[in-house]
């Protein structure tokens, strides 16, 4: 007797009646395993596979197509599907290494408790809770690395100093109409005539003939609180620029300072690009390496030094590293 097509399927097709929802979704062809990951931990392994299989394809089709949405330049389109094929291989890689890592997992619940494995199913659990993380880091990480990537691809960064030129300029222009704007609306109000002669915008005469105060005690357009605002804010850009204006002159004057301690390392003052930098002869040890990313320090394959802003904390981070305070 031949056997029946029911029988030689295999037992998640038989009870996996959602299926046919998720066959066409991106993930869809992992629908075996994702019923293999609950079938011993869940008593609808069925619904816990479309939900997750569900979830999963709709977050990595969302990914790529946020990617799609970032690469403006040419250079970024250019890079755009290299840098999606390699998030979408080590997206399905992980998801994958996780659902098999769950599939060898069971519990007391569905099993039974009679000749149970404990020791054994801790230690699957834990590995499934390790590639659980493993998976939700890396995912972070690389997302966050390709959209930084594809957002800085053929972009012309403008240098800080200039970007507070402008925005410096913006706001003392700001100020000046709002100043404007209030003593033409108090000398309108004391002499409507005055206004004809202002050499100003017919737009800006129309707003001040339209203005109404919100409460009666408004009687400017412009409130003390509102130009407060701006003059703060001019007054932190102009702080700012005082700032990088003396690292600029120091970096063209001093460049950088080498402070040489013993063999093996030495520390640099990079006045250029404004870090502070520990340079060692080979690849620190692995206590080394920790207690120079808890400083703050990372490294720089392009400096091939381990560095991080030139500020007074980073002085006093380089000090406990090395035991030597940079002055």
């Amino acid at each position: 007797m031949q056997p029946t097509a029911d029988a030689v399927k295999p037992a998640y097709i038989k009870y996996f009646a959602g299926q046919e929802k998720i066959d066409n979704l991106y993930f869809g062809k992992h629908a075996r395993l994702a019923w293999h990951a609950f079938s011993n931990t869940s008593f609808s392994p069925d619904v816990r596979a479309i939900s997750y299989i569900t979830e999963y394809s709709k977050e990595i089709t969302d990914d790529l197509a946020h990617f799609d949405s970032i690469a403006l330049t040419p250079e970024a389109q250019a890079l755009l599907p290299d840098e999606k094929q390699r998030y979408a291989n080590g997206f399905e890689q992980r998801f994958v290494s996780w659902l098999s890592a769950k599939s060898r997992c069971a519990s007391t619940m569905i099993t039974g408790p009679a000749n149970f494995p404990v020791a054994q199913q801790e230690k699957r659990h834990s590995s499934e809770r390790k590639r659980a993380e493993e998976f939700s880091e890396w995912k972070a990480k690389a997302y966050a690395a390709i959209c930084t990537k594809l957002r800085k691809a053929g972009v012309v960064e403008v240098p800080e100093l200039d970007q507070l030129d402008v925005r410096l300029n913006e706001c003392l222009q700001r100020q000046a109409l709002m100043k404007q704007t209030n003593s033409l609306y108090r000398q309108f109000k004391a002499d409507p005539d005055s206004l004809e002669n202002a050499p100003v915008s017919d737009a800006l005469k129309a707003s001040i003939r339209n203005w109404t105060p919100e409460y009666a005690y408004i009687k400017v357009p412009f409130e003390p609180y509102q130009l407060n605002s701006v003059n703060l804010e001019i007054k932190r850009i102009q702080e700012r620029i005082a700032i990088l204006s003396a690292k600029k002159q120091r970096a063209e004057e001093i460049g950088t300072e080498e402070i040489r301690i013993e063999d093996g390392w030495h520390i640099v003052i990079n006045h250029i690009i404004d870090r502070l930098q520990i340079v060692y002869d080979g690849k620190p040890d692995a206590a080394t390496i920790s207690k120079l990313k808890s400083n703050g320090f990372k490294w720089a394959p392009s400096q091939q030094a381990w560095q991080r802003q030139l500020t007074t904390n980073a002085k006093w981070a380089c000090q406990r590293v090395t035991g030597h305070l940079p002055k």
